[in-house]
């Protein structure tokens, strides 16, 4: 038996950037790797290192972790190819450009200004080969992009030289809590201490459960694909405001294309499935926006597995039930950027048992499923049903709250920002008629066919809630029927 300070499952940026940290706090960490540090979505990324665009949960720790990226040389004595040469999200129509400036706008209402609205000609400026059509979007001026498997391997090698315990190409098995120390088999040998970290990023889900907090994620693949050389035409990295597209250019002139279209994960091999209809579906929106990329060829395609949440945010943070337990993964496409915040976080939740960058909003508590409250006595509950349609009631009051079934756009060809004003119009409607307002409502659970749209409909949600934001979640599905990109489910308070 090994005793350490922490055992870290997963050998990710995320595990191996909490290895470096808790050794400069002077802890002495394991690390384990099932495979070696990078193999899958930390190792196979695009790279991109970016505040932009994120969900305002996230944003502190972005924040936080872009000031280390800006250092990166001197934590891991490697500068992991780290470019600044900003990241740019792009509108493709007026209406495009209309929510980009609401998101500037709720940005700097919540002190945040990283984040700046730039009109056609400062767009052509950043970006001229752009098309011609765009008439603006956002630029993050600080974001950039680094080399993924070098910066993993960076910060695995900074923790082995600061004396952690690197285990590779065996997993961890019989995880257990006895004593008050975490143990851990690794193959012939045995761990134990009084802190365990799961940063097992698409595994890690399996981990929670096993201990008891069991969280809705799913394994993804995200693809990616590189160009051949073409002459040097774009220096920040773009993302679409509309389309799933993320697209830099390397010095050697060779073009990276990405956006969240989806491989087919195999989780037992560690092997992902290709699905070249999609990277056709990318190949063709470059076509389209960068005329400057129609010779060029694709030399090849590769997809890395990683775990996505059912809110599309990562757990971060100590367990809501064990005592040293601590969850980090779920980072769902997005956190090779957030990685060295991450990292020095959890060092501090550790070490601490604080941290100065608010979290808030990504605990795993937030999956927790509330106990009934105990009953002595047994009562019949009332049932009013209302809207008959002929498949059900639309509005069915009980226990104190209406429950309103699923409501889909009465235009499915509109955008997704304006299928969710019709769809809370429609809402609204259906409460009048039982008494009730959208300020009473207190959940909703949301299903889109393409959440890289997500931001339209969030957009829209805000405005039309305000401050009485119900409390809600976020699910991604293949299909809604009838070409609808989103349908509602809500509960309202009765009285």
């Amino acid at each position: 038996m090994t005793r350490a300070d922490a055992i870290i499952i997963g050998g990710g940026i995320h595990g191996c950037a909490t290895a470096v940290n808790l050794c400069l706090k002077g802890l002495r960490p394991v690390l384990i790797e099932r495979d070696y540090a990078g193999r899958h979505a930390s190792g196979v990324n695009a790279g991109g290192v970016r505040q932009l665009a994120r969900h305002v949960a996230e944003i502190p720790l972005s924040i936080r972790s872009m000031g280390l990226w800006e250092r990166i040389a001197d934590i891991v004595d490697d500068d992991c190819e780290f470019e600044s040469h900003g990241q740019v999200l792009v509108a493709e129509t007026g209406e495009e450009l209309t929510a980009c400036r609401a998101r500037v706008a709720e940005l700097e209402a919540l002190g945040f200004s990283h984040e700046e609205l730039i009109d056609a000609a400062e767009l052509r400026r950043l970006v001229p080969a752009v098309s011609d059509s765009c008439p603006g979007g956002i630029v993050s001026r600080r974001d950039g992009a680094a080399s993924p498997a070098r910066t993993t391997t960076a910060f695995r090698r900074k923790a082995g030289r600061l004396g952690a315990i690197v285990r590779e190409g065996t997993g961890a098995t019989g995880i257990r809590r006895q004593d008050g120390l975490w143990q851990v088999d690794v193959g012939p040998e045995r761990f134990e201490a009084p802190v365990l970290v799961n940063a097992a990023g698409a595994w890690g889900g399996d981990i929670a459960a096993g201990l008891g907090e069991p969280v809705p994620v799913e394994t993804v693949a995200p693809m990616l694909m590189i160009t051949s050389r073409v002459p040097p035409f774009i220096a920040p990295v773009v993302i679409l405001r509309g389309r799933k597209l993320s697209f830099k250019q390397f010095g050697n002139g060779t073009v990276l294309i990405g956006g969240g279209h989806l491989a087919t994960p195999c989780r037992d091999t560690g092997e992902t499935i290709l699905d070249w209809r999609k990277l056709q579906e990318s190949a063709r929106t470059v076509f389209e926006l960068f005329p400057v990329m129609r010779g060029a060829t694709i030399v090849r395609a590769w997809a890395g597995i990683e775990a996505r949440t059912g809110d599309d945010l990562p757990v971060l943070g100590p367990s809501a039930v064990h005592e040293g337990l601590y969850h980090q993964f779920g980072f769902s496409l997005h956190g090779f950027q957030l990685g060295p915040g991450a990292g020095a976080v959890m060092a501090e939740l550790i070490v601490d048992g604080s941290t100065t960058t608010p979290i808030d909003g990504l605990g795993i508590g937030r999956f927790a499923r509330p106990s009934p409250p105990p009953c002595s006595k047994r009562t019949a509950m009332s049932i009013k049903r209302n809207i008959r349609t002929p498949i059900m009631h639309r509005a069915v009051e009980a226990g104190g709250f209406v429950h309103v079934g699923g409501i889909i756009a009465d235009d499915t060809g509109l955008s997704m920002g304006e299928q969710t004003r019709n769809i809370l119009a429609k809402l609204a409607g259906y409460l009048r008629e039982v008494g009730c307002d959208l300020g009473k409502v207190v959940s909703a659970t949301i299903f889109v066919t393409d959440l890289s749209r997500k931001k339209e409909m969030d957009a829209v949600w805000t405005e039309v809630f305000g401050d009485a934001l119900p409390a809600r979640a976020t699910v991604g599905v293949a299909d809604l029927g009838g070409g609808a990109l989103i349908e509602v489910v809500a509960v309202a308070a009765k009285g």
